[in-house]
């Protein structure tokens, strides 16, 4: 008799309705990850309306109890801009367990590219940039989204039509060239002191250039303030 009992135990804990009341469904899984996402996307500085969403799926062998508690998200590894990321799902009751979801994003904006070749050192124009939906996910950071903010700047490299252009391709132009005599300003309250100087370094806006005192002969770091303008 005793026997008897626990041969249909067994066979109860072995019978498919049996494990459909104990084990987590995989569809609350990938649930509480797509939420997670949401979350996410809403969360994030700028509005992500363009996002495809491919989770891998759980391993079929997998045999978790199911969770009586809310299951318990967190983005691990990457960050919502990036193309992979690892959410962790975990419950805390009544049996603690967690696993780790790797997902694949894919976030489309509209982003400036290079409308036709573009050559180093080239002062952009309208003409040379348009707007084209991509998927930001795999670019990182630094690309532009507005063509107003590329107009009047120069190219660093060579730049290829259709290429994402991002901000390391791009700089001030140039407004003074070695060899170039400039005006070095020394500012004081209340009046300025002016001297000639030689330029020995090109320079565009804001950058620190090396200048040569026409006088003394004498080299100084100089910051460009305008075309054909330092100041000390």
């Amino acid at each position: 008799m005793k026997k008897l009992g626990i041969s249909v135990l067994i066979s109860w804990l072995l019978a498919p309705q049996a494990f459909a009341q104990t084990l987590q469904q995989s569809d609350a899984i990938y649930k509480a990850v797509e939420e997670h996402i949401t979350q996410e996307l809403a969360n994030a500085p700028s509005a992500f309306n363009d996002v495809k969403t491919a989770i891998t799926p759980l391993d079929s062998r997998l045999r978790l109890q199911a969770c009586e508690a809310p299951l318990q998200t967190i983005t691990e590894f990457g960050n919502i801009k990036q193309k992979h990321l690892t959410i962790k799902v975990s419950c805390e009751a009544p049996v603690k367990w967690a696993l780790r979801v790797p997902v694949k994003l894919q976030i489309f904006q509209h982003v400036v590219v290079a409308s036709q070749p573009i050559s180093r050192d080239q002062i952009l124009t309208p003409r040379d940039v348009q707007v084209l939906k991509q998927d930001i996910a795999q670019l990182g950071d630094g690309y532009f989204q507005a063509e107003e903010e590329l107009i009047g700047l120069s190219s660093v490299k060579s730049i290829q039509p259709g290429s994402v252009i991002k901000r390391h391709m791009v700089r001030q132009p140039l407004i003074i060239h070695r060899g170039e005599t400039v005006k070095m300003v020394v500012s004081y309250p209340g009046f300025n002191l002016e001297a000639a100087g030689v330029a020995q370094m090109d320079g565009a806006v804001g950058d620190t250039i090396k200048v040569k005192n026409a006088r003394s002969n004498k080299i100084i770091d100089a910051k460009v303030k305008g075309s054909g303008e330092v100041s000390i």
